[in-house]
């Protein structure tokens, strides 16, 4: 398979510093989704955030100018601390090719031994390498798959 050479994927995790969020959690949440897809739209960045109770992990696929800016703008985000590239690399396609930015909420998600895995992950408890993380996003990726109609017509 070859892969397109300016696709990319990053993921990063980082800890929420919960003192520098100002309004009700779930506005917080809503109006951090509206300006991270409005972003991504503009910079053809697509991804995922995965919340847990006080961390985040994120995986975004684009172009490299693109990721670097989405990357940026996390890095001077003042609700994130301890962030972290976990891995980077060329990708062969599109995991979330129809979500400018996918958001699980894993924060009361009864934990099931992949959510496991992945909030060890994002707790920087547990490492992995580039094939590993595509692994776990691929398997997120996945459960999207029978919305995706719906997905690709709402661009969420």
């Amino acid at each position: 398979m070859d892969l397109h050479p300016d696709l990319h994927g990053l993921a990063f995790r980082a800890t929420i510093d919960w003192t520098a969020v100002h309004r009700p959690v779930e506005d917080e949440i809503e109006r951090t989704l509206m300006r991270a897809r409005r972003l991504n739209r503009l910079n053809g960045v697509t991804g995922a955030i995965l919340l847990f109770p006080n961390h985040v992990f994120q995986w975004i696929e684009g172009e490299i100018s693109g990721l670097d800016d989405t990357l940026d703008c996390a890095r001077r985000d003042p609700r994130l601390a301890s962030l972290q590239v976990v891995s980077s690399a060329r990708i062969p396609n599109r995991l979330f090719r129809a979500s400018w930015m996918y958001f699980a909420d894993l924060r009361a998600t009864p934990s099931t031994r992949t959510n496991q895995a992945i909030h060890r992950f994002a707790r920087g408890e547990a490492s992995a390498g580039f094939r590993e993380t595509l692994s776990i996003m691929e398997g997120i990726a996945k459960r999207l798959d029978p919305a995706r109609i719906t997905r690709a017509a709402l661009m969420v």
